[in-house]
């Protein structure tokens, strides 16, 4: 058929088209919180729009567009803080609105880890490295990401939307029109700001161990600075027992299933 996905063509070349909905939440269209959407070349784009942003990932190569990252989106929400993006399988790009040197890379706090029944902590003790967090200096919003290997900013310039980033996003790298960075390398330097004993608690805070305990003691109503508290005395507790953390070995990154990202990674986004 025409518009089947050719091995033998450029992947700019091959038509995209719906071939199904992708991830956890079922919404109509690619442009709502959550909405995935997969394409015929084996990639699938997210994008969050209205301040609940949620991400989770399918099993393909997925573009997680947060809010601002395209232009039907709204990037000052004032009732939204925090994006959390759960990548899944496959080499996974988040897209943020802005400049690279807009954002801190900081260590997730124990809180921010996927929770203890959740698919990621699959043949793995430990999420260090898996997971870092980048907080908007200007804006003091959060994203976290979770498995994503990649991280492009949009230097003011959104994609019109999520079909466009699918086709464009490699070409946008490769002319410099977009920055990108590799969540591995942001974890370096969020890492490096930290001294030996923030580092094992760091270090602590992303263990299976840890995940469970807080699950363990989380009570319904103990409100957002009741359960940090709560997970901060998880981690002093693990650390006095004198768990033991250096040795332990996050999951390797899956390997792409589309050519789209494995393009973009290619040119300057390395995959952990």
């Amino acid at each position: 058929m025409a518009d089947e996905p050719n091995a033998t063509q450029p992947d700019q070349d091959v038509p995209l088209k719906p071939v199904g909905k992708a991830g956890k939440v079922i919404a109509p269209t690619a442009t709502q919180s959550g909405a995935g959407v997969a394409w015929s070349n084996g990639a699938a784009t997210y994008a969050g729009s209205d301040g609940k942003d949620m991400f989770n990932g399918s099993e393909k190569d997925d573009i997680f567009l947060s809010n601002g990252s395209t232009k039907n989106t709204d990037p000052s929400d004032p009732g939204r803080d925090r994006e959390t993006m759960n990548g899944h399988a496959g080499h996974d790009v988040a897209v943020l609105p802005g400049f690279r040197e807009d954002y801190k890379a900081v260590m997730p706090h124990a809180t921010q880890y996927p929770g203890a029944n959740s698919p990621a902590w699959e043949n793995t003790d430990t999420l260090y490295g898996r997971v870092i967090a980048l907080e908007n200096i200007h804006t003091g919003e959060s994203y976290v990401m979770s498995n994503v290997e990649s991280v492009v900013f949009d230097k003011g310039d959104p994609f019109a939307n999520p079909k466009q980033a699918v086709q464009n996003l490699p070409e946008k790298i490769a002319s410099g029109a977009m920055q990108s960075a590799s969540t591995q390398e942001l974890h370096l330097q969020a890492q490096a700001d930290l001294s030996p004993a923030e580092q094992r608690t760091a270090k602590i805070a992303a263990t299976r161990e840890c995940a469970q305990e807080v699950a363990g003691q989380y009570k319904l109503g103990m409100g957002v600075e009741g359960m940090i508290d709560m997970a901060d005395q998880v981690v002093q507790k693990l650390d006095q027992s004198g768990i033991e953390v250096d040795s332990r070995k996050p999951p390797e990154a899956d390997q792409p299933t589309s050519n789209v990202t494995q393009r973009a990674f290619a040119m300057d986004i390395k995959p952990m």
